[in-house]
């Protein structure tokens, strides 16, 4: 959408890598003359295959989100978009399995951060943890024992507003000149700034670089590339580590 244009990346975490396990996140962007819709969803680490319900809710959630659009930004386009999530699950969760419970444990445990850009009007938004950046301005939330609510909690308690949406941004597009989105993985970034990247003299940087640096929007996957230098593993001549320990996925936005 213009005078927008964006960059996307997610890799696995160091200690999924160490255990073998798939990258549990997903991210998705739709963007058209009219809109710029981007998601990054987050599976619960503790679950079996989070992976799954992170990958199947992002697509869901994103179609959604689109075919909504028309009640954007009034308050029943928010009610409308969780209805009809959960109840999409609903269908898919009891066509797997009818214990349901162990299937939203093991399957369907994700949290949501996005965003919605229109040519008139802009929101983030989540449900769960996670990191957003606007106009350079960075918020990090989470919650205790790393236990963040997650949307299919409402197929068991629909009253609780936890499992709502929370509002991080809503205003004019106009006002947007940057915007991040990213899972929680994104604080690991944060906090290695200052280091050096593995088997390298130059440091991280500063989380700014993604929305500054033109490099990131003019080759599709220098993003990813650069959250894998960070990420690798060196063992020459000794074991210098990935600095990226969890799964870590973000969508950038910048004004052209």
């Amino acid at each position: 959408m213009q005078p927008f244009q964006w960059s996307a990346a997610t890799i696995k975490g160091r200690g999924h890598r160490r255990l073998d396990r798939n990258n549990q996140d997903a991210v998705s962007v739709s963007c058209t003359e009219e809109h710029l819709i981007a998601l990054v969803c987050d599976g619960c680490g503790s679950g079996a295959h989070s992976e799954v319900g992170a990958k199947l809710g992002i697509k869901l959630l994103q179609r959604i989100l689109v075919t909504n659009l028309g009640l954007y930004p009034q308050p029943q386009f928010w009610q409308t978009v969780r209805s009809q999530l959960l109840s999409q699950l609903k269908q898919l969760i009891l066509s797997l399995d009818e214990n349901v419970s162990q299937t939203i444990s093991d399957y369907f445990l994700f949290t949501i951060v996005g965003t919605i850009l229109t040519p008139e009007e802009a929101t983030v938004f989540a449900i769960g943890d996670g990191v957003v950046a606007v106009n350079g301005a960075v918020k990090v939330w989470d919650y205790p024992d790393n236990a963040p609510p997650y949307i299919v909690y409402g197929l068991m308690d629909s009253h609780s507003s936890e499992w709502d949406w929370q509002f991080f941004h809503q205003g004019h597009t106009a006002e947007i000149q940057s915007l991040l989105i990213g899972t929680d993985g994104v604080q690991d970034l944060i906090k290695s700034c200052d280091r050096l990247l593995p088997g390298k003299s130059e440091p991280v940087g500063e989380l700014s670089q993604f929305w500054t640096e033109d490099r990131y929007f003019k080759n599709p996957d220098q993003l990813r590339r650069r959250l894998s230098l960070i990420n690798r593993d060196v063992h020459y001549p000794s074991l210098q580590p990935g600095l990226l320990n969890d799964d870590t996925s973000l969508v950038v936005i910048r004004r052209l």
